[in-house]
């Protein structure tokens, strides 16, 4: 399970209960907020361990692939080959230990230093990354559970769909265009803008700017958590105007027209008599007219 995973299960429940009874546009933005900072925190073993990663760089450069096979002959020689080189010398009394001892003095040899150092620095890099995914997770859980649910409340039924596909397909093409980006951010030399190399991004030497990815997102997430916290908790719906009918509109009936809730029209005069002969129970609120005498 990687660190991304883990603050997503981590911070779905709170984030879902909290976020969903306050302000989501802000929950929403603070939630942008900290993957920005995530993200920004990515980059920064980069600046920290830029002249290590450099002059390694270099220095593996300069070396060509013979000396680096002569180095390991050199610097490695076991203690079994000693002996016969000593019976095959000229003065036999010569002792070669201290020739074997002044090798492993030498620049080229003086590896273990350097590979606690590596150690050291890898430990620190792999610490920074994990923190750093694992509050991107955090801050893409409030995105995904808040932002969802906000585009129902607030959109009409019909064009719900509509917003959801729009909001399914750049959660798709996301990494399609962190890969191209990344693919970009390589090509260019690590130490941009300050620095450039002669090497190709072919070399199996060369070391892209890695770092400038992570850093243009979060760089773009600041930027657009800005809007998004100036939204309203409800979005203010249209209101409903009512169409104007060319049609003209009968007035309505006045069922008492002539006092006593008398009724002459005889549309509507013969079912009440209808009515009132077949259940006499129920009074009627209106009852027929009968003609005035002349």
């Amino acid at each position: 399970m990687s660190a991304t995973e883990i603050g997503q299960i981590g911070g779905a429940l709170l984030l879902t209960y909290y976020g969903g009874q306050g302000h989501r546009p802000k929950w929403i933005a603070c939630g942008m907020v900290i993957f920005a900072v995530a993200s920004i925190l990515c980059a920064t073993p980069h600046f920290i361990f830029m002249d290590d990663s450099i002059v390694a760089t270099r220095a593996g450069a300069n070396v060509s692939g013979v000396t680096r096979d002569h180095r390991q002959k050199l610097c490695h020689i076991p203690d079994d080959m000693l002996p016969p080189v000593a019976r095959n010398a000229v003065d036999p009394t010569r002792d070669v230990s201290p020739v074997a001892d002044a090798l492993r003095t030498v620049s080229l040899c003086d590896s273990s230093d350097r590979s606690l150092n590596q150690n050291r620095i890898t430990h620190v890099v792999l610490s920074v990354f994990f923190i750093s995914l694992l509050f991107i997770g955090i801050g893409a859980t409030a995105v995904y559970t808040l932002g969802i649910p906000y585009i129902d409340d607030n959109v009409a039924t019909r064009e719900s769909p509509l917003y959801f596909g729009i909001t399914i397909g750049v959660r798709i093409f996301g990494p399609v265009f962190g890969f191209l980006l990344g693919s970009y951010c390589t090509s260019v030399y690590v130490n941009f803008p300050f620095e450039t190399s002669n090497l190709s991004p072919g070399n199996p030497h060369w070391i892209g700017a890695w770092w400038l990815g992570v850093f243009i997102v979060g760089a773009a997430l600041i930027v657009t958590a800005v809007p998004m916290m100036a939204f309203p908790r409800v979005l203010p719906h249209q209101r409903y105007v009512p169409r104007v009918s060319n049609y003209r509109v009968q007035p309505p009936l006045d069922l008492h027209r002539n006092g006593g809730g008398c009724i002459k029209h005889p549309a509507v005069q013969q079912p009440l008599i209808q009515s009132s002969a077949t259940t006499p129970a129920l009074p009627s609120p209106v009852s027929p007219c009968e003609e005035a005498p002349q």
